[in-house]
């Protein structure tokens, strides 16, 4: 994802992520500095604690801060699909446009949105994910052998566009293949 922000004339990416341990995110976050360490670009982390009782406000002043400094990011990528909703509507009441001034990215966690509100950003088969991981055990058993195995599947991109007449999401969109799901305007 780093490297089609960058592809889109994207410099200043930001990159939030949980205070504590998280694999997927970590993951994610080591890609995103390697990305940015082949472009010779300096990364900017963004750190929130989402066990937090106070974590909707805490978030909130977070984003004001970074958007009231001198180094705005023009993209941040998020943890989740359930922060999305949260980062859009705290940049929107700034006055900032998504994606004209920052694109907002984020990963598939649709068991876990807020507000009712389900903005999905990738559709992963999860079908074929439990096939293959049938298919793995029955290997194993078959053998007797036991080995670590990483297996990564398409997840296609969902773009969503904001309605012209309003800042509303409009579903139902062309896919793009990829991982990860974008904002994009239709303006």
């Amino acid at each position: 994802m780093t490297q089609y922000l960058l592809r889109e004339g994207r410099r200043k990416i930001a990159f939030l992520k949980f205070s504590g341990p998280h694999a997927a995110v970590d993951q994610r976050f080591e890609g995103y500095k390697m990305a940015l360490g082949d472009a010779g670009i300096g990364e900017n982390v963004l750190v929130v604690d989402p066990r937090s009782s106070n974590f909707r406000e805490e978030l909130a002043e977070l984003i004001r801060q970074v958007f009231a400094g001198k180094n705005v990011p023009d993209a941040i990528e998020l943890p989740c699909d359930s922060f999305f909703v949260n980062v859009y509507s705290i940049i929107n009441k700034l006055g900032v446009c998504v994606p004209r001034d920052v694109i907002l990215t984020g990963t598939d966690n649709l068991w876990q949105y807020q507000d009712g509100h389900v903005w999905p950003t990738t559709v992963p088969d999860f079908m074929r994910m439990g096939m293959r991981a049938s298919e793995m055990l029955f290997e194993c058993i078959k053998t007797g052998v036991q080995k670590d195995s990483e297996v990564v599947l398409p997840c296609p991109i969902y773009v969503q566009h904001c309605s012209p007449k309003s800042n509303i999401v409009e579903y139902n969109v062309p896919k793009i293949g990829g991982r990860f799901r974008m904002l994009q305007s239709t303006r």
